[in-house]
């Protein structure tokens, strides 16, 4: 087995937050006593500087799309945040510790916080480390089920030599406690009277509370130095570490209420996470009994995965699995993502030297990125889902406020493709093979082929509607100019008809006043023939001189032209009369048949 700290186990609680802005957010965490923003553009690595700077917790700037963040607070005299105990089935511990913890949040609304567990012991089987991943990752068990436990202070007692014992004794009497073995000796095994160490405030049962540090032997007494170990469910810790966001949290892949947890600051029971994400790197050696690709592949599927050993891998992993070079294998699921090899002298350098700090920097700022892209997805659906109507006839019918959430929606969808989907993230092609990898099993091109195909599909019927609702506004403002163009044409005609009416009232004053100048001139025309008669003849009335005869011709071609005028203005009258009535049927036959 790889030496201590070779392995990588990593653990990720995906969440959504609600009820406060990102920025908000980011205010709450810089307050939170032990969290502080990482700066994570400061990793050396072949990933693009880009991709970092967009995990970078810029203040004042809204160019990031998410912030990285670090759990700092470690126990005294420890660099871990605190030691963790697992029993293994067989009763004895396993022991390890919570070496370190960090929060990602995004503006999409998700979070992702993670830890890593370290365990003490290099000898671990591979039947052990799967049965440790798979207790590791459920969250949401009781304290109780009395498989995880927390180390507290050391502790010193002193036993009388006769009551320290390898063997418990058989029978009936007093109680008898174990004490895990010594550090150096992880199978062995002390008996101890519970009158010794019932009195410590942290007991809670026999073979279930106490890890020797240090036996000092005298010549009576043996002094036994040893850590008190508290049952503790690793759920209720991952939840009192995110309730410092103050925000309203629903965690991934589920959640559960059947822990006694202390209530929020809303009095409501706070929720559990039910299982983990696992990111892993495991080198195996030689004598672990992974002596075959078989044999590996298997167990990258179990410690991928936290399956226990009643699940059988299925055929055809090889095929699932991603093999850049011989003896190693990248293996992804929607239950984690991990690198498993087999070290050989020929790769040891590399495998155990490099590739862990490889693993716990550039690959799992990939994966936290691949997780943030799978996940802000399947928030997009479910906004989709609980904000936006089933109702298909909503999108046709809809109101301006409803096809603005259609549109942020959109936007957000859009501003979240742009900002942080990649198809190349790193300067070298073996890291870009294995993000594609991964992602092409979170199945996230998929996902957002079928999330911006909806939208769009929305976003055409609401296009369709605006398209349909602005031809009805057009075609109702041609009307209503049509109207209006005809209630003004109807005024000019009733305009030009009154005119026209005061013209023919004109020209009948000029007919008559012509009229009256024939009759006067008929008048004077008889007069004339009397006088002519009077005077003897026509001769007679000649030799009264030229001037008379001038005037009775002024008379007759008055009466002539006055005629003529009367007559022109009668039939004038009557056939714009005519003209008339035929122009104002025929546009009122035109306006019946607009209206």
């Amino acid at each position: 087995m790889a030496e201590k700290n070779k392995r990588v186990m990593r653990y990720i609680v995906p969440f959504s937050f609600s009820d406060v802005t990102y920025e908000q957010l980011c205010t709450n965490l810089e307050r939170a006593p032990g969290w502080e923003a990482e700066a994570v553009t400061e990793r050396a690595g072949d990933i693009y500087r880009y991709i970092y700077h967009a995990l970078e917790c810029q203040e004042g700037l809204a160019v990031s799309a998410g912030s990285a963040w670090k759990y700092t607070v470690t126990e005294k005299g420890s660099n871990q945040i605190c030691g963790l105990a697992l029993r293994k089935d067989d009763g004895e511990f396993v022991y390890g510790g919570l070496a370190e913890a960090g929060l990602y949040i995004f503006r999409t609304g998700i979070g992702l916080f993670w830890y890593e567990i370290s365990l003490e012991r290099p000898d671990l089987t591979v039947q052990e480390m799967i049965s440790c991943q798979s207790r590791l990752k459920e969250l949401n068990r009781r304290p109780s089920d009395g498989r995880i436990y927390r180390m507290k202070k050391n502790r010193m007692v002193q036993v009388d030599t006769q009551n320290l014992l390898l063997e418990k004794p058989e029978g009936k009497g007093e109680q008898w406690v174990t004490v895990c073995g010594d550090k150096d000796k992880p199978g062995c095994r002390y008996y101890v009277k519970q009158s010794y160490l019932s009195e410590i405030p942290e007991y809670h049962g026999e073979g279930i509370a106490y890890r020797l540090i240090e036996k000092t032997e005298g010549k009576e007494k043996v002094s036994l130095k040893y850590h008190s170990v508290q049952q503790m469910s690793l759920g209720v810790w991952v939840t009192e570490m995110i309730n410092v966001l103050d925000c309203g949290i629903q965690y991934y892949p589920g959640c559960k209420n059947n822990q006694k947890v202390r209530e929020n600051h809303h009095g409501q029971p706070d929720i559990v996470p039910e299982e983990a994400l696992l990111f892993s790197y495991f080198p195996f050696q030689e004598g672990d009994g992974i002596d075959s690709g078989e044999a590996l592949l298997d167990a990258a599927w179990h410690l991928n995965n936290g399956y226990s050993r009643n699940f059988l891998m299925p055929e055809g992993m090889e095929r699932q699995m991603y093999q850049p070079f011989k003896e190693a294998y990248w293996y992804a699921a929607s239950e984690g993502c991990g690198c498993y090899v087999r070290v050989n002298r020929e790769n040891e350098q590399f495998l155990q030297g490099n590739m862990p700090h490889r693993m716990r920097t550039d690959y799992f700022t990939l994966y936290m990125l691949l997780l943030y892209q799978a996940y802000s997805l399947l928030h997009f659906s479910e906004k989709i889902e609980y904000e936006l109507s089933a109702d298909a006839g909503m999108y046709l019918e809809s109101s301006e406020a409803y096809s603005q959430k259609l549109q942020l929606i959109q936007t957000e969808i859009n501003t979240f493709l742009l900002k942080s989907v990649h198809t190349s993230v790193s300067h070298v092609q073996y890291q870009n093979d294995v993000y594609n990898y991964i992602a092409e099993k979170l199945r996230i091109k998929e996902d957002v082929k079928s999330l911006t195909a909806g939208v769009d599909f929305l976003e055409e019927l609401q296009e369709t509607r605006e398209e349909k609702q602005r031809a009805e506004k057009e075609k109702k403002e041609t009307l209503q100019r049509l109207r209006e163009e005809e209630k003004k044409e109807r005024r000019e005609r009733e305009e030009a008809r009154h005119r026209q009416r005061e013209d023919d009232r004109l020209s009948i004053g000029v007919s008559i006043l012509s009229l009256l100048t024939v009759l006067s001139a008929f008048s004077d025309g008889i007069g004339f023939l009397d006088s002519v008669k009077n005077a003897g003849g026509f001769q007679a009335t000649l030799q009264q001189g030229p001037w008379y005869i001038a005037i009775m011709a002024v008379v007759a071609a008055a009466a002539i032209i006055a005629v003529l005028i009367f007559g022109y203005s009668v039939r004038r009258f009557w056939k714009k009369r005519k003209a008339e009535d035929t122009d104002h049927d025929q546009k009122t036959k035109e306006g019946s048949q607009n209206e």
